[in-house]
């Protein structure tokens, strides 16, 4: 918070100094908007969760506050304070950044962001998104965070007639998170660690991560890019990708405990096209941590792949679907389907059902029903 705080005194200092600049407008616009999301989920026919805790239950399950500041053509602030169950002081601060446009085809963003390496990451907020469960790799955090303090250069470049070339580079400093919890329940984004019919191995999962979680989160460094072509505003096809290297502990068989750095690699495709009121959109990434010390510590690699389908041709209801297959170190295959309605009748409010069923040969097959009610403003 410290460092956020730098970076907004700064940003209010050159506001100031802006001021006898003509570019820069005497009055200051200011949009506040944002939403609150009740949920109610029921995660069906997973022993190794149920036994453990409640595995139905209906709660508000997600705030938000969107602050956007223009104080100019030129300079401009944004902020999201966010509430979740189980959700730290810290990260409740999903954005809060300041931006410095150039020109269309450059412009600076410094502060805490959300990382632009993949359209749905940037973009997570419940009323922008079609579903209530967001892809696997989103919630998870295994190929990238979520967000980062530190800064970033985009732009927009017109290559042609009805081209785009838009462009994201960034860096900076993170918070490294485990398996954190999400949702009413807390099932959502720790999915992985219940995919065992052994309880006791289950419990020693959830034991170990809510111990790292306890302690104040490490900070790391890392660096990430993201390129994308749009063609006609029906088609555009994307890369990204993230780089950092992080510090990892075990215990060795004989008790000792051994410390090394493990490369994070990530880099991922994603394609959106939309035609007769259908959209449909992909993403395909592939993760690989490498350790220094390949005596001790296991590289890992992910491949993960999501296809998504919605209908846009009625009035106020999207049907959609979603399918996901992710592979982990084990190589075992895990996937993951999703049908679901969205009714927004108004701006103000949305009304959401959703069916997950998970596919696995490890576990066995379990579903989760969930619906969700959002009030926006």
């Amino acid at each position: 918070m410290k460092i956020l705080s730098i970076i907004l005194l700064l940003g209010v200092l050159c506001v100031l100094n802006a001021q006898e600049d003509p570019l820069y407008s005497s009055e200051t616009d200011v949009l506040l908007t944002g939403y609150v999301a009740f949920n109610g989920e029921w995660v069906n026919n997973l022993r190794s969760f149920s036994e453990l805790q409640s595995d139905k239950g209906f709660n508000l399950s997600e705030a938000s506050l969107l602050t956007t500041i223009n104080s100019s053509n030129k300079l401009s602030f944004f902020s999201v304070l966010t509430y979740k169950p189980r959700l730290s002081l810290n990260f409740m601060f999903a954005e809060l950044s300041m931006k410095y446009s150039v020109s269309e085809e450059f412009n600076l963003k410094i502060g805490r962001f959300l990382l632009p390496i993949n359209p749905i990451n940037s973009n997570y907020f419940a009323p922008a998104n079609v579903g209530i469960a967001l892809p696997s790799f989103i919630t998870n955090h295994k190929l990238f965070p979520l967000n980062m303090n530190g800064v970033e250069f985009n732009g927009n470049i017109p290559v042609a007639d009805a081209i785009d070339f838009n462009y994201n580079l960034l860096g900076g400093s993170y918070y490294k998170i485990q398996q954190t919890a999400e949702g009413v329940v807390g099932f959502f984004g720790r999915e992985g660690l219940y995919m065992d019919s052994d309880l006791k191995a289950v419990k020693q999962r959830l034991v170990r991560v809510d111990s790292i979680n306890s302690f104040v989160p490490q900070m790391y460094w890392g660096s990430g890019f993201r390129t994308e072509l749009g063609f006609y505003n029906n088609l555009k096809i994307g890369i990204g990708g993230f780089y950092s290297s992080e510090e990892s502990t075990k215990q060795t068989a004989d008790q000792k405990t051994v410390t090394t750095n493990v490369d994070l690699f990530a880099i991922g495709a994603d394609f959106r096209y939309s035609i007769f009121d259908f959209d449909l959109n992909s993403s395909l990434w592939f993760g690989i941590e490498e350790p220094v010390d390949s005596k001790n510590f296991v590289k890992k690699d992910y491949h993960m792949i999501t296809w998504d389908l919605a209908y846009s041709g009625f009035k106020d209801i999207t049907p959609y679907t979603r399918a996901e297959l992710i592979r982990g170190m084990t190589k075992e295959d895990r996937t993951r389907i999703l049908f679901g309605i969205n009714y927004r009748p108004s701006y103000d409010f949305t009304f959401k059902l959703e069916y997950i069923r998970y596919l696995q040969d490890f576990v066995e097959e379990f579903d989760i029903l969930q619906f969700s009610t959002i009030y926006s403003f």
